[in-house]
């Protein structure tokens, strides 16, 4: 793709895509198509894919007693973090340039708005979340994230 102002040069789009690529993926599955596009484009434009997971203590679960020493949430970033791992090696594995990892608490589309602006990234690829993604209309959740 080409654009040219009137009375301009022609200047290629590539030039404009410096940041890394962002990809935010928790390690399903279904989610091998996400790697694949944002490894093939990082590669394509000369930058870093760099990865973000999200994660959260359900309510239900933060509202029920719990007995002993058990660190709920240490056990949800804790796999988070494990996920991010297993993605990092696949990504390696397709020969991928391989950035930073940001694991975060809290709403997945407000982490990766966040993680995004903060890094500058030039592309957001989403994973999936167990088959469900960020629902129908992932766009307007995302815009809807940056409002805070």
């Amino acid at each position: 793709m080409t654009q040219a102002v009137l009375d301009g040069k022609a200047v290629s789009w590539r030039p404009c895509l410096r940041g890394p690529v962002l990809l935010a993926d928790r390690g399903a599955a279904d989610a091998a198509v996400a790697r694949r596009a944002a490894s093939d484009v990082a590669a394509r434009i000369g930058v870093p894919v760099q990865l973000v997971t999200a994660w959260e203590v359900p309510a239900m679960v933060r509202v029920t007693p719990a007995t002993g020493d058990l660190d709920v949430p240490g056990l949800y970033e804790g796999s988070a973090r494990a996920a991010q791992t297993q993605v990092r090696q696949q990504l390696l594995r397709l020969g991928s340039a391989v950035g930073a990892g940001y694991v975060a608490e809290g709403s997945a589309t407000v982490v990766v708005a966040r993680t995004a602006d903060m890094i500058g990234a030039s592309l957001v690829v989403i994973g999936s979340r167990a088959g469900s993604g960020l629902g129908e209309r992932p766009r307007p959740k995302l815009l809807a994230a940056r409002q805070w």
